[in-house]
């Protein structure tokens, strides 16, 4: 059943335009910000305790949601689990934001691609020079796939709609409090910071195995390990560092091999391009897995 509605989930997330427009989650800041604004001050939700409390509501309340579905009509349940997991695949489309920045660029207006750049790269801005953009637009779509995709699929595989809603208002109330309050030290900003680590770890890792799988796997888990080596980063930029190494490396992206056999703005877009192609292929390799594991389960 999971895979019937992961697949119903990816084809309505492909072919319905107005999917996107779900993805607001405009309710669940505003209820952030008022928990912050009226319970801030204590020092006990100002930790991983308060930010629990914050999610782990909203999830439940979902789980318990899917079950007495369940109960009453199994397609009612079939229903509510595709719409969930449909509006936490997100946020926004990724391939649509990919190919709207490889029009401007390859159009050279340089202000609608940095917009779009913004887009993809988020909070962290995107850098003036063509080339530094490109490969922070190019790193952007690695990490990104994670954080959209395959942490939603994977928590969805899991746990069911409550795994795919506990990711997604995680890394959402991660990137509210950095926008909101990047100098916040001790507060919400590192505990919601440090649960999307958490949770995004063995999928940032599986990501990055399934990039090399659907890559140049030698380069990429060479990347990986260097990467890697000499350093303990903290649990979310480490999930980012492990994603870009490895997808770099399974795209072979150090040299500058496409500039040698055409122009400069095209080299770059095909690279872009590149990237993108990488996690539809990384996407397809999930879903063989997972039709794999079903269909061993039912013979089994």
């Amino acid at each position: 059943m999971i895979l019937l509605e992961i697949l119903v989930g990816l084809a309505l997330d492909r072919v319905w335009g107005k999917a996107t427009a779900w993805r607001s989650f405009g309710w669940f800041k505003r209820f952030a910000g008022w928990v912050e604004t009226r319970l801030g001050e204590g020092a006990g939700w100002k930790s991983a305790a308060g930010v629990l409390l914050m999610i782990l509501p909203v999830a439940f309340g979902v789980a318990a949601a899917h079950y007495l579905l369940g109960e009453m009509l199994g397609v009612l349940a079939f229903v509510f689990s595709v719409a969930v997991l449909l509006l936490c695949l997100g946020a926004g489309d990724l391939d649509s934001d990919t190919r709207e920045f490889v029009h401007a660029y390859r159009a050279g207006d340089k202000e609608a691609a940095r917009r779009c750049a913004v887009a993809l790269i988020g909070t962290a801005g995107a850098p003036a020079d063509s080339k530094q953009l490109v490969h922070a637009v190019i790193e952007a779509i690695l990490v990104q796939a994670c954080e959209r995709i395959f942490g939603v699929l994977f928590w969805f595989i899991v746990l069911g709609p409550m795994g795919a809603v506990l990711y997604r208002l995680s890394s959402l109330l991660k990137n509210l409090m950095a926008s909101q309050q990047p100098q916040d030290s001790g507060g919400y900003a590192d505990a919601s910071s440090a649960l999307c680590g958490i949770l995004g770890w063995l999928p940032a890792r599986l990501t990055a195995l399934s990039y090399a799988m659907a890559g140049s796997f030698a380069d990429a888990m060479y990347k990986w390990r260097e990467e890697g080596r000499g350093r303990r980063a903290d649990w979310v930029s480490g999930c980012a560092g492990v994603l870009v190494a490895s997808g770099l490396g399974a795209l072979r992206m150090d040299g500058d091999d496409l500039r040698v056999r055409t122009d400069e703005r095209l080299a770059d877009t095909l690279q872009v391009k590149a990237a993108m192609a990488l996690v539809w292929r990384t996407v397809a390799l999930w879903l063989v897995v997972i039709a794999f594991i079903t269909v061993a389960g039912w013979v089994i």
